[in-house]
């Protein structure tokens, strides 16, 4: 029974342990690798740390260079640090304490890779197992004094109790010690029942919390991946929260909001004071639950606020750079941040990601920079462009181009900027693309930006109605710009003439 028992329960620990710590390195090695391949190290820190301080079993994340063995970043948890002294695991990861090494590749290329690196400290799941050979040992001390002292004469009974308890044991995975616990008989072995089941019952209440513990974790790394503001980061934790833990009265509010009244739990957060986590009862396993939940939500919000201020630093730069090209003259100024805006509402109606709204707003703003290759004297030109300054003008969204192509992190906006003046039917420039060749987000931009010009005044034009623009994208429909592009436009019409009013 001792033999057949540990044996299960150990090849089942085991598999568990292993599975757990293959998925959560997974999910922290997705969330980190844009990052990574962006040279965004303060942010791959912070998921670093939020997955150490969350994680219990995690001593120690590291990214290496595979090449020389450095490490460029490593997190550890300070209060195990003398884990880190446990040599690696080589075998059974039950046979003393060890530290199991999970690695991931991280590709920066097709050829150049990090090394991403997770150790996974064995203690707590040795002292699980510890607890459990000495439950099973105790178990059969007392079945032999049983055997001795109390039932000398009753061999058959005897034996039918202790295939009784052996079964459960045996069969624990498919509800043996469940069936133990409804069908306890009333004498000397009960009290054995009842340890085994009380050892079962807290082994069962720690997989539970494991379990709901890693589809927390697993949930909140998808989403803050791709969530970029925190006030969606926050709505979309709450769902997570809610829906996990089977309930619908938890909300993360600010701090300065919140009153204290009986049954409510108020958690705040070390790195995020004006933000608390707020619960209107209770829910299972809550402290253990909330006190691991709290360091990855602290986490998970300093570095949306460390990424929207670098937004909102690179958007600052990106538009003061662009107005100062618009303000060359005054008939266009703000005229980039009014395409951008407009852009923008016709990629909502399209259905766009946040993602691809946010390139989009980005390429909107900086669709004109290559004017700044171009003469003033042109730009402001009060009569018709002679065919020589027309191929000049022609040049800017080129010049643009080449002013952007150097810059990684706009490698997905500068086609956008290039091809802005091409028009379906193969009249635009500088190529003379057609429709399905143009990217979406420059067949966008060219709408918004026609929108845009028709409604200023320039010297060379009256400044045309909203209501003659649309009549004019409506006739050159499928011919100079996109049939769905239009359409989406005029969906969004209310929201475009509110643009217009408010800058004209």
């Amino acid at each position: 029974m001792h033999f057949v028992s540990v044996f299960l329960f150990k090849s089942y620990v085991t598999a568990e342990f292993i599975q757990k710590t293959g998925v959560e390195t997974d999910l922290l090695k997705e969330l980190i690798s844009n990052e990574v391949e962006g040279l965004r190290y303060t942010n791959v820190l912070s998921s670093m740390r939020a997955f150490v301080d969350s994680e219990p079993d995690v001593i120690a994340v590291r990214l290496v260079h595979p090449g020389t063995g450095s490490t460029i970043l490593e997190v550890e948890d300070k209060g195990k640090k003398g884990e880190l002294e446990f040599p690696l695991c080589k075998g059974e990861l039950l046979d003393g304490v060890c530290l199991l090494k999970v690695s991931r590749k991280i590709g920066l290329s097709s050829e150049a890779y990090l090394k991403f690196e997770a150790l996974y400290s064995t203690k707590r799941i040795n002292e699980i197992f510890s607890r459990f050979k000495l439950t099973i040992g105790l178990l059969e001390l007392v079945i032999v004094f049983i055997v001795c002292l109390v039932y000398p004469f009753s061999s058959s009974y005897l034996r039918r109790r202790i295939e009784k308890i052996s079964s459960a044991l045996r069969n624990w995975k498919e509800g043996g010690i469940e069936k133990l616990k409804e069908q306890m008989d009333d004498d000397e072995l009960r009290e054995v029942e009842e340890k085994i089941v009380e050892v079962y019952e807290e082994l069962i209440r720690e997989k539970r919390i494991d379990d709901l513990l890693l589809r927390i974790s697993t949930d909140l790394l998808k989403i803050s991946g791709g969530e970029s503001t925190l006030f969606g980061l926050v709505k979309k934790t709450e769902e997570v929260l809610n829906r996990q833990l089977g309930i619908n009265y938890l909300r993360i509010k600010p701090s300065d909001s919140v009153d204290e009244v009986p049954g409510r739990t108020i958690v705040t957060f070390l790195n995020n004071p004006d933000l608390c986590l707020v619960i209107d009862g209770e829910f299972p396993y809550q402290n253990k639950v909330l006190a691991i939940v709290t360091n990855i939500l602290d986490s998970l919000f300093q570095r949306v606020k460390e990424r929207e201020a670098k937004e909102e630093l690179f958007f600052g730069t990106i538009t003061a750079l662009a107005n100062a090209i618009d303000a060359l003259s005054p008939w266009t100024k703000g005229h980039s941040q009014r395409v951008a805006e407009i852009a923008v509402k016709i990629g909502e109606e399209m259905k766009m990601t946040e993602e691809d709204l946010h390139k989009l707003k980005v390429a909107g703003i900086l669709h004109d920079i290559g004017k700044i290759g171009v003469s003033l004297s042109i730009i402001d030109k009060p009569g018709k462009l002679t065919p020589q300054e027309y191929e000049v003008i022609k040049r800017h969204p080129e010049i643009g181009y080449e002013i952007l192509k150097p810059i990684k992190q706009l490698k997905e906006i500068v086609p956008a900027v290039l091809y802005h003046h091409e028009r379906c039917n193969g009249s635009g420039y500088p190529k003379g693309l057609k429709c399905d060749e143009i990217p979406l987000m420059a067949k966008i931009i060219a709408v918004a930006d026609v929108i845009e010009a028709m409604t200023a005044e320039r010297p060379y034009k009256r400044a045309f109605s909203l209501e003659e623009v649309f009549d004019y994208l409506r006739k050159e429909k499928g011919t100079l710009f996109d049939p769905e592009v239009v359409e989406a436009a005029e969906r969004a019409y209310s929201e475009i003439a509110e643009i217009v009013k408010r800058d004209t």
